[in-house]
């Protein structure tokens, strides 16, 4: 070794015994994290359907066709006086593309008001819109955030 590199090594070894370096504190415990919640709002729209993915006819078709699935009307609800029907697919909510079940309810739960909106659905070979006058409805409720698989 040539005394260049030794000088070389030496400043390296001096460089990485100069540092005093703490660890970070680990969280107080994992279990914490397994049971994270969040509360939800206190007051979110209501329209009253049940969703589900629209899923491909095709089982060997990869394409994810637009909207979600009406699997549900509850009686009395704006929902059902807007005409919405079991097995119609919701393709738009107020103008927003409604491609996933969770997307729908965040969109609900952004409202902070009793408003009409515009619902396109499409209803066999035919896409409709209608009118929804949306109800203000207590959601008191805990929402679970996450769950850590162990």
């Amino acid at each position: 070794m040539t005394p260049k590199h030794l000088v070389v090594c030496a400043l390296l070894f001096a460089a990485s015994c100069s540092f005093n370096r703490e660890p970070l504190p680990l969280p107080p415990s994992f279990q914490a994290l397994a049971s994270a919640t969040e509360d939800a709002p206190l007051r979110s729209a209501f329209l009253g359907l049940t969703t589900e993915l629209n899923q491909s006819e095709d089982a060997f078709s990869l394409e994810m066709p637009p909207g979600v699935r009406v699997t549900g009307v509850e009686t009395g609800s704006p929902a059902e006086a807007a005409g919405v029907a079991v097995g119609d697919i919701l393709l738009h909510f107020d103008g927003k593309a409604a491609d996933d079940p969770q997307r729908l309810e965040t969109l609900l739960e952004q409202i902070t008001s009793q408003q009409s909106v515009v619902l396109r659905l499409q209803r066999g070979t035919e896409v409709v819109e209608t009118d929804a006058s949306l109800v203000m409805q207590d959601t008191r409720r805990v929402r679970h955030v996450y769950h850590v698989d162990r």
